[in-house]
């Protein structure tokens, strides 16, 4: 039996994204995302990590902004090293899906109909035999 290893998360990106190029060449689109939960004054945030990797990270990079509500959807990675003698972690989501759900509260720099509309990451394949 294998096991599963998925996750699906709705939330805000928190910071400008950044894109950078492993040594191979491989694009790698870095952001974080704000996802809220809780009821009543019991709320509290997450916030996670996430990779956008290879071309989708180089398409869907101008798209993504400080604000922007997304759902997310991939699978989480535990990177682990040590610095000055003491063994760290963290978690990361590399997405494998995402989908544009709300723009990013008007901050008064463009009106937001003027703004270019993301493309929606569909991962299925127009050959639907259905």
């Amino acid at each position: 039996m294998s096991d599963l290893n998925k996750i699906t998360v709705i939330g805000r990106i928190t910071r400008t994204p950044e894109l950078k190029s492993t040594s191979a060449g491989t694009s790698l689109c870095q952001f974080s995302i704000a996802s809220s939960s809780g009821y009543g004054d019991k709320e509290y945030t997450n916030y996670f990590d996430c990779n956008l990797w290879g071309k989708r990270a180089d398409s869907l990079h101008q798209y993504l902004m400080q604000g922007l509500q997304l759902a997310i959807e991939g699978e989480i990675r535990q990177n682990r090293w040590e610095k000055d003698g003491q063994k760290r972690s963290k978690i990361e989501i590399n997405v494998s899906n995402i989908q544009f759900l709300a723009r990013p509260k008007d901050d008064g720099s463009q009106p937001l109909e003027m703004q270019q509309a993301p493309p929606q990451d569909n991962s299925f394949s127009d050959d639907v035999p259905f």
